[in-house]
């Protein structure tokens, strides 16, 4: 079983990154969290992720205090392969959406 996890810059000195953790098994994904996180007032808080708890892929969208402010569940038929690479496209390109989102602003 292999373990990664690692970091990715969306807005160069912005303070905004997905952070992404991934668990594979001969080449197969078994488990992943990919999360946007920002910094709000000196904080690093997660705003958006996409993750595989509950046994099935889905994504959340907290607010500022990391409550659960919506869920979407990924269809059953899509692998932990595919939705992580799902997650990730979504991710970059809908993070400021999501954080307008989380701050109740409109999209």
């Amino acid at each position: 079983m292999s373990h990664r996890e690692y970091e990715v810059e969306l807005d160069e000195g912005a303070q905004e990154w997905l952070r992404l953790r991934i668990t594979t098994e001969s080449g197969r994904v078994i488990s992943f969290t990919v999360q946007y996180e920002t910094t709000i007032q000196g904080k690093r808080i997660a705003i958006a992720r996409f993750d595989t708890a509950h046994g099935r892929p889905h994504f959340d969208l907290l607010d500022f205090r990391g409550r659960v402010i919506a869920k979407r569940w990924l269809p059953e038929h899509v692998g932990y392969n595919e939705a992580l690479e799902m997650a990730r496209a979504d991710l970059l390109a809908n993070w400021r959406r999501y954080h307008r989102a989380s701050m109740g602003e409109p999209s």
